[in-house]
């Protein structure tokens, strides 16, 4: 744990002395160990939720001492006087005396930190749900930087959610090195106007700048027994991970570097359960290299600048094989991509300026296991070649991103995004096609239907987005703050989406208000569009022969499509009660004009008409609950969650091709009901213990019969049910984590110190059975019977260095 020193002027004896720490971003930091000392006497106190702290009647004698214990943060120092029993000066006040409140602002990294005096009783419009994490704290969860960001969902009890990546400020698809990680946090600001999405999970990275210092770091997780599946015990799953970085620095010139490299192997014995098949064995493996080097730049504290480039390749081998599909019917699989990123900021008079660049290149190719004709019966056996036997794919993705924010009075941000998507696709098809059979009869018998695909399927996409964006706050005061904000997404081909933003905060008394309510642009992946460039007359084109009838279907884009969008409200009151603090939340969210796909049969062809349709609706109550006690935590989430749409996604079909009104039902995979525990007792011996608890209730999923009555290839039809009218299983999780902080001697010297983490980390402590896919085809014998299931309970140590 690092020592943050402070020496300022305080408030004179007999007045209260109130402060706030917050992180480089302006968040707060909650659980900050905050001791005033002078003379023989000292004040201690932990900043809460917010990062505010306070001593109502505290005074000390000559000078004053002001000591922030927080990991991850350095030494400052400065000096200063506050005593009206110290010797006055000339004008009869002590020497250096100064009232106010303090700001205390640390950086993320091993360097001099920075302070203000402002006033303390500043709002935050921080969502309730929010945490953020030190690196410290994530260390006692295992070397890896998944692990980390999963526990810190699990801490902000959104676990489970679908999540944006960002590092330093930046969207990102991969997470950097975990001893580059100085913290996590997550939602930290739901409606600001540098996020396009909307109630997706944003999770913010903030790496460190590395010290003129020489550091190795290792780390990797072993010893693993346990993870047998609850469907056949004789099957198990496994994984396996190693990590080492260097950091260190160029002799003479401001810069540092950091170079870093991991791997991981994981293995998973899936269970087969087509007839005749139970015991086939077909290994899914799956093995991840990853390599990273930056380099910092820093002239003052005031700039400061980074390069990262960074290379991951990840091969996978039997991918999709297990429940229903044979090993024949799997693929290889192969991935490489290469970042590079770039940030640079700085202190400019009253403003903050921050420029970041981000460029990403992948290449993706799979291949089939097998080169025969594909066979599905449905719900009961997947066998045969891939639907194509070669795939291949390229990527290239860059973002330029500049912000200006104000670091005085009333806050303010303005910034500009321009982002570029653009791919390249070439897919080889299964020449002998796929035959699908609605029952294990009809596959003895020999009808089905044969779908093929012809062509070369060839094609590139290129896309840009322009989003400007500013903010401001209008009001800020003790006990009230409000910001309007306004962004616009200019996207190629579909237009410009305006954005407004709007939040308040209001503290009345014990209680604290939050509300806001904005308008998100929805992602459209690049995706769609080449999908429908392949699939068109002149590329790839599908023919369906359903006896002695042959129709070819091609697919198109609406002209009347518009960008989809999700309105957002939200809002939310918390109190604190001693050691105990409580809140509620109440979110509603409305999406418009999401993708969706019709089949439109014509007299010679069928038409897959891709169109922004779609809709959905949500209410949210959410409820949260965290007890402190000393060294001990324990936070208690329980969601309630009500979601309807007309859509499953872009490939999606309805039953009933004209009408999208019967469609509109509960959303498939959504519990309506969730909770989360996690407690942080303090063991003697300096054992860290964490415990995790996560129950959902059961989840629609939707219910057909394998029958195609309307004769369009597409076997969707419910047998007169509402669409999503099965329940799933419910879900139930359970961990425990354990860690303690080890030093080893190196020499004589007791100053030489190799420091590190030793952890145990058991995963399903309950044994819960989990199953994660039922058979959802009414006339199949695997109907609402488990096809798939998540591990049984298992065990793994780790062990790290840093």
């Amino acid at each position: 744990m690092i020592r943050f020193t402070l020496l300022i002027p305080l408030i004179a004896a007999g007045a209260e002395i109130t402060g706030i720490v917050v992180d480089p971003q302006g968040l707060s930091v909650p659980d900050a160990e905050v001791m005033i000392s002078g003379g023989a006497k000292q004040c201690k106190a932990k900043t809460n939720t917010e990062g505010r702290f306070s001593f109502p009647q505290c005074s000390c004698q000559w000078e004053c001492r002001v000591e922030v214990v927080h990991p991850g943060f350095r030494l400052y120092r400065r000096r200063g006087y506050n005593s009206p029993t110290s010797p006055p000066n000339s004008r009869g006040r002590p020497p250096g005396y100064k009232s106010g409140s303090l700001l205390i602002r640390l950086e993320l990294a091993e360097h001099i930190d920075s302070i203000e005096v402002v006033d303390s009783r500043r709002l935050s419009l921080e969502d309730l749900y929010s945490v953020s994490l030190s690196q410290e704290e994530l260390w006692r969860f295992g070397s890896n930087a998944a692990d980390w960001v999963e526990y810190a969902k699990l801490r902000a009890g959104v676990a489970g959610r679908s999540s944006s990546l960002y590092v330093d400020g930046m969207p990102a698809n991969q997470l950097p090195p975990a001893h580059m990680i100085a913290r996590i946090s997550i939602d930290a600001d739901l409606f600001s106007v540098k996020y396009v999405d909307g109630d997706s999970v944003h999770v913010n990275i903030i790496t460190k700048h590395v010290a003129r210092t020489y550091r190795l770091s290792l780390g990797g997780t072993g010893l693993s027994v346990g993870g047998r599946s609850p469907l056949n015990t004789t099957k198990r799953s496994d994984s396996r991970s190693t990590s080492f970085g260097l950091r260190g620095y160029l002799p003479r010139v401001p810069v540092t570097f950091s170079a870093s490299g991991s791997s991981s192997y994981s293995i998973q014995e899936p269970v087969i359960l087509a007839p005749g098949h139970g015991d086939e064995a077909a290994a899914t493996t799956t093995r991840t290299r990853v390599g990273n080097l930056s380099v910092h730049y820093e002239v003052s504290e005031r700039f400061r600048a980074h390069l990262t480039f960074s290379e991951s390749i990840v091969q996978g081998a039997n991918q999709g094989v297990g429940g229903i599909t044979l090993p024949e019917a799997g693929f290889l699989t192969s991935l490489r991509s290469r970042n590079y990123q770039g940030t640079s900021n700085g202190e400019f008079g009253s403003r903050f300026v921050s420029l970041g660049y981000w460029l990403r290149r992948s290449e993706a190719w799979s291949r089939a296991n097998s080169e025969g004709m594909g066979i599905t019966v449905l719900d009961s056996l997947v066998a045969g070649g891939a639907p194509f036997e070669n795939s291949r794919s390229k990527q290239s993705n860059w973002i330029l991103r500049g912000t200006t924010e104000s670091t005085r009075g009333k806050k303010w941000t303005a910034g500009l995004s321009i982002e570029q998507d653009s791919e390249a696709k070439s897919d080889s098809p299964n020449p002998l096609g796929r035959m699908q059979f609605s029952t294990m009869q009809d596959y003895a018998s020999g009808l089905g239907t044969l779908f093929v695909m012809r062509g070369e399927g060839q094609a590139h996409y290129s896309r840009i987005l322009v989003s400007p964006f500013a903010q401001k706050e209008l009001v800020a005061t003790d006990h009230f703050l409000f910001r309007l904000g306004l962004r616009s997404d200019y996207l190629s081909g579909l237009g410009m989406i305006v954005s407004p933003r709007v939040s308040a905060a209001v503290r009345l008394g014990e209680f604290t208000w939050r509300t806001g309510a904005g308008l998100f642009a929805r992602d459209v992946p690049p995706s769609l569009f080449l999908q429908a460039i392949i699939e068109d007359r002149l590329h790839l084109r599908e023919f369906v022969s359903n006896g002695p009838s042959t129709k070819s279907v091609y697919t198109e884009i609406s002209r009347h499509n518009v960008s989809p969008r999700q309105v957002l409200l939200s809002n939310s009151v918390e109190r604190s009660f001693g050691k105990l603090t409580a809140g509620v939340e109440a979110r509603w969210a409305r999406d418009i004009h999401s993708w969706g796909i019709r089949r439109i049969p014509n007299p010679d062809a069928w038409i897959d008409l891709i169109e922004s349709s779609r809709s959905g609706m949500r209410y949210e109550a959410r409820s949260r609950m965290n007890y402190r006690w000393r060294n001990h935590s324990a936070m208690l989430y329980y969601d309630w969650t009500h979601s309807q749409d007309n859509g499953a996604g872009l490939f999606a079909y309805p039953e009933r091709q004209n009408s999208l009104r019967r469609e509109w039902a509960r959303s498939a995979g959504i519990s309506p009901h969730s909770l989360t525990a996690v407690l942080n007792p303090q063991l003697p011996g300096a054992v860290t213990l964490t415990l995790t608890g996560t129950w959902r209730s059961s989840a629609p999923f939707n219910i057909t019969t394998g029958l195609d009555p309307l004769g369009i290839g597409l076997y969707n039809d419910r047998g007169g049910r509402p669409r999503n009218s099965g329940d799933g299983p419910g879900y139930c999780s359970s961990s425990m984590y354990a860690s303690r902080r080890i030093e080893v001697p190196l020499g004589k010297r007791t100053t030489n110190r190799l420091r590190g983490h030793i952890g145990v980390y058991l995963d399903n402590l309950l044994g819960a059975r989990n199953y994660t896919a039922l058979g959802s085809v009414a006339a199949s014998a695997h109907f609402e019977r488990p096809l798939s299931a998540s591990p049984g309970r298992s065990v793994q140590i780790w062990l790290s260095f840093n």
